[in-house]
């Protein structure tokens, strides 16, 4: 990812598909595919960091491009709207609209860089995903529907990967 370049494969052929450079020359943090701006298509969304970059999934023409600044990003429902959002480790939660970035809300623990990682999961079974944070002094989950923190588990060294999935199928 150090060239800012995104290739997109036929999985069953493994041929490249498509080429696409939304960013120059620099380093892509993250990469999502998800209907981020709510239109029933989902995107492929770029960041290098400063900015995101959304890609039409059909057409791999880049739709827009907007400033923002973020180490890594998810996108799902965390509220009780119906629409997706984009949670960020820079601590927000973002509405895209297809053309313009609202911050929702702003969450953050005390030592939050900006750096680390977030995903989402519905761990409490209400129909909304709580969004979970790593950084250099924890886990910390939050409640964006709520706005509020849920609960946070404390660590002694940093998390270099984050990953929730209900192993167990316990739900």
């Amino acid at each position: 990812f150090n060239n800012g370049v995104v290739r997109v494969y036929d999985a069953a052929s493994k041929i490249l598909l498509h080429t696409i450079q939304p960013v120059n020359a620099n380093t892509i943090s993250d990469i999502e595919y998800n209907d981020a701006d709510n239109d029933g298509t989902k995107e492929i969304i770029v960041s290098d960091g400063n900015k995101f970059y959304f890609i039409n999934s059909l057409t791999y023409v880049i739709q827009n491009q907007l400033s923002f600044s973020t180490y890594d990003f998810t996108v799902g429902n965390v509220d009780n709207t119906p629409d997706n959002e984009i949670v960020t480790s820079a601590g927000k939660v973002l509405k895209y609209n297809g053309v313009s970035l609202t911050t929702l809300w702003t969450f953050q623990n005390p030592f939050n860089t900006g750096l680390g990682l977030v995903e989402l999961s519905d761990t409490d079974n209400d129909g909304k995903k709580e969004i979970f944070k790593s950084d250099n002094s924890g886990i910390f989950v939050y409640d964006a529907d709520l706005q509020s923190t849920k609960y946070s588990i404390p660590t002694s060294v940093g998390i270099d990967a984050l990953l929730l999935k209900d192993v167990n199928n316990d739900n």
